[in-house]
């Protein structure tokens, strides 16, 4: 009998002893109550490479693993899923360098191979992939998101820079277009980009009138600045630092303005600026409001005020600001709007610096259970999502979809119905291999008979659907779907 039969009819109770086991079952299972939190497998990592955008971020461990966290909308996280992470997820190994866009991320690895995935512009394709996908070889240095040097000392360039940057290019290989002899490094904002020349000499080129300190397009006029070593730029301002050590910002039609000498590294969100000295301390001002300067207020700051000292590496974008500590611990702070933070606190804020926790035992939801229509006429969809590397080595394992009743009963999708859970033999949503699927649970039917039921989805790793179910019980791999009002 079906679980919309039987709860339209009169309500099956199974017999108390195994209802007792069943209970219990569902404590483990998170199926009886709200899902219970991962505790395990957090561990103390070294990160050695990071990098943040509007709302994800990634790092790379001292093992070569490559980790990624926030909003997956694009597939921008790498796990072969759109499935949004507030933990860092592991995605590869042999990553030596990371750099994360507006809407994709891209890695160099140790062989000089060059990795692209989420939603990108290459020279010939709009770039669309869940998981990371080669695009260059022969790279030694990846300088931004946008941007990538050659052995040979070409840099070549991708990505939103495309729709800023229009003047002729030197040459290109397919997807990727190569930048003209002597440019350094290109950092691009929405509207606007900055090169960097050989010498350190500066020229800028924009498409709208937000910083337009230098209105003419690149080549036509002479360098605006000399000595710099690293430039970062926003939709209204800019920073740059010069090989001697000083810190010099800008915006509209100022001329840059020095911040003092010391300094080895800058960073800008979309209104907030960070700096790092050579003696290791963090210096932030600008916008506040979601405490993306880490001074334990939400104040704003119109001049640098410290953070803390004992840091190696900055990194800031829109509301929050990441920093790589001498240990090599990586702290963050500022929105936590998609998870960006890593903090597994999704939607929180953070006013002062926090440790990025890597716990190797954390899953991004396995899948999801979305509603479509009034309780009348409601139209129920499960989707089950595979991690990247489950799916990438075809291990075996089964997906379950699991409705627990309001009276405590629970039922069990057996691919085409719900039936009655049986301890001795679990049905799994799907017989064939792990793989991302997507099924109609119920369409356009009358559900206020289940009002209260509760919907679960995950999957286990294991050769029998027995196997597979303690799997996924043990590794905490399932989600609260929905739950029918």
């Amino acid at each position: 009998m079906t679980l919309l039969a039987v709860l339209t009819s009169t309500p099956r109770r199974l017999p108390s002893r195994p209802l007792a086991s069943l209970r219990s079952l569902a404590v483990k299972a998170g199926i009886a109550c709200t899902l219970v939190a991962a505790a395990a497998g957090a561990h103390a990592v070294t990160v050695m490479k990071f990098a943040t955008g509007a709302s994800n971020s990634a790092a790379i461990l001292s093992d070569g693993t490559l980790w990624t966290w926030g909003n997956n909308m694009n597939g921008q996280l790498g796990n072969g899923t759109s499935v949004s992470a507030e933990k860092p997820v592991r995605v590869g190994t042999g990553f030596t360098q990371v750099k994360v866009g507006s809407r994709y991320m891209v890695a160099l690895k140790a062989d000089g191979s060059l990795w692209m995935w989420g939603h990108a512009v290459l020279r010939d394709r709009e770039f669309y992939e869940t998981a990371p996908v080669q695009i260059g070889s022969g790279f030694d240095k990846l300088l931004t998101s946008d941007t990538a040097a050659k052995a040979d000392g070409t840099v070549w360039f991708w990505g939103e820079s495309k729709l800023v940057y229009s003047a002729p290019a030197g040459g290109n290989n397919g997807s990727l277009d190569q930048l003209p002899a002597g440019t350094q490094q290109m950092a691009t904002g929405p509207y606007n980009a900055l090169f960097v020349l050989d010498g350190g000499a500066l020229r800028y080129v924009s498409n709208n009138n937000l910083l337009n300190t230098w209105r003419t397009a690149y080549g036509s006029a002479g360098p605006v600045g000399s000595g710099f070593a690293q430039v970062v730029l926003n939709t209204t301002t800019a920073a740059g630092v010069k090989t001697d050590g000083t810190l010099w910002q800008w915006k509209g039609e100022e001329q840059p303005a020095s911040l003092g000498a010391g300094y080895s590294q800058v960073a800008k969100g979309s209104a907030h600026t960070l700096a790092l000295k050579t003696d290791g301390s963090v210096w932030a001002w600008g916008s506040n409001a979601n405490g993306q300067l880490g001074v334990d207020s939400a104040a704003d700051v119109d001049s640098p005020q410290l953070v803390g000292n004992g840091y190696t590496a900055i990194a800031a974008a829109a509301q929050h600001t990441l920093a790589l500590k001498s240990d090599g611990t990586l702290m963050a702070w500022g929105s936590n709007s998609a998870g960006q933070l890593g903090s597994g606190l999704a939607g929180t804020l953070l006013q002062k610096p926090a440790a990025v926790v890597f716990d190797a035992s954390y899953s991004p939801q396995p899948g999801t259970v979305t509603a479509s229509g009034p309780a009348t006429r409601m139209t129920l969809t499960a989707k089950v999502q595979i991690a990247s590397d489950h799916l990438a080595n075809g291990v075996k394992g089964n997906a379950f979809v699991v409705a627990l009743t309001a009276s405590g009963a629970i039922y069990v999708y057996s691919g085409t119905t719900f039936v009655p859970f049986n301890a001795l033999s679990m049905p799994p949503a799907w017989t064939s291999s792990l793989q991302n699927t997507t099924t109609a649970l119920f369409t356009d039917m009358d559900l206020t008979a289940l009002a209260g039921t509760a919907f679960f989805v995950g999957y286990g790793l294991g050769v029998t659907p027995s196997e597979a179910l303690g799997e996924m019980l043990t590794a905490k791999r399932y989600q609260l779907g929905y739950v029918i009002p």
